[in-house]
């Protein structure tokens, strides 16, 4: 199942018929909020996180990063909170501005950082998790 987490209720009623999920993590806290459009829907979503880690069951968490929402440090600062919560398999997906629905994300971004940069986060970040994956 692949979901953002909004129904942490729903999501614990499905656990017992899935064998895999993945969670889609917009940001942290308020930023979540601000990314999605929804307020209030960070604390959902956290609900939902610690059910999965309660859970056992096998999940990714991951994030789509449109550089208009975000810098590499905040990037950074949201896998190393995942981390320490103890989310072990993390994808980061850079956002492809020609599928954005929104005009405003299909423009480019001036201060979207170079590839060597965004690789050597990843490979700071990677011993941190079990699986760090970065789709292009």
């Amino acid at each position: 199942m692949h979901t953002a987490g909004p129904y942490p209720d729903r999501l614990t009623r499905l656990l017992p018929h899935l064998d895999w999920v993945g969670l889609d993590v917009k940001g942290r806290g308020e930023e979540f909020d601000r990314i999605c459009g929804r307020p209030g829907i960070w604390q959902l979503h956290a609900r939902s996180l610690g059910i999965l880690l309660d859970s056992g069951l096998s999940f990714e968490c991951r994030t789509t990063i449109h550089w208009k929402d975000f810098k590499l440090a905040d990037v950074e600062r949201l896998a190393m909170t995942l981390a320490d919560c103890g989310v072990r398999h993390y994808a980061l997906q850079v956002a492809r501005g020609g599928q954005c629905l929104d005009a405003s994300y299909s423009q480019p971004v001036t201060h979207a950082p170079s590839k060597t940069r965004l690789n050597a986060l990843v490979n700071r970040l990677e011993p941190h998790f079990d699986r760090l994956e970065l789709r292009q």
